[in-house]
C-alpha cells in the first residue's frame, strides 16, 4: 500500500484548495482492499475526499469493495469506478488489485451521473452522464470524466453523446474557442 499527495495552487490561491491522493492495495479480501486503498488515497486533514475514482481487478466483489471504501470515506463523497485487466498504482502495475484516486478540497465541485446503455443506448448514455456538468459550480475550470464499459459496443457513440451534451468548448451552447 502506498500513497502520494499532490497539492496544486493557482497563483495567489491557498495550496490546500485542491488536492489529489492515490492509494492501492493487493489484498485478496475485497472489503480489506477497498478500505486500504481508500484510506491511503484520502487525506482527512485536507477536508476529506469529494471524489474517489476506483479501478479494481475483476476478481473483486463490487459490493464488498464498495463497503470497504465507504467505511473510510466521507459520506458525501462521490465514488465512481470500473473493473480492469490490470491496475497502475504508485508502486507500478499489478493484477487483481485495487487503486483509488481521491480528489478533494474546497476548490472542487463534483457531480456524477450513471446511465445504462442497455436501457437507453450508447449515445444517450454518454449524453446523460456528461450532462452532470450542469450540476457543478463554475470554479474556472471544468472537466468531464467519462468511464464506459468497453464491452458495451461502439464507444464512439458514447463520445458522440457526451459531445452533444457539452460541446467542444464546454457546456452545450457555449461559444467556441
Amino acid at each position: 500500500m502506498s500513497a502520494t499527495l499532490y497539492r496544486h495552487a493557482r497563483a495567489g490561491a491557498d495550496a490546500a484548495e485542491r488536492w489529489a491522493g492515490v492509494g492501492s492495495s493487493r489484498a485478496s479480501d475485497s472489503f480489506v482492499a477497498g478500505r486500504e486503498a481508500a484510506s491511503a488515497a484520502n487525506d482527512d486533514a485536507l477536508d476529506g475526499a469529494k471524489l474517489l475514482v476506483v479501478f479494481a481487478g475483476h476478481c473483486h466483489d463490487a459490493e464488498h469493495l464498495l463497503a470497504g471504501i465507504d467505511s473510510v470515506t466521507p459520506s458525501d463523497a462521490h465514488v465512481i469506478g470500473c473493473t480492469t485487466g490490470g491496475e497502475i498504482g504508485v508502486a507500478g502495475p499489478h493484477d487483481d488489485g485495487v487503486v483509488v484516486m481521491a480528489l478533494g478540497g474546497p476548490g472542487l465541485s463534483i457531480a456524477t451521473r450513471r446511465a445504462s446503455a442497455t436501457d437507453i443506448g450508447l449515445r444517450r448514455a454518454g449524453e446523460t452522464v456528461a450532462g452532470a456538468i450542469d450540476d457543478v459550480d463554475d470554479l474556472g475550470h471544468t472537466v468531464v470524466l467519462l468511464l464506459s464499459d468497453g464491452l458495451a459496443g461502439d464507444q464512439q457513440e458514447v463520445v458522440r453523446g457526451a459531445y452533444a451534451a457539452v460541446g467542444a468548448a464546454g457546456k452545450a451552447g457555449s461559444p467556441g474557442p
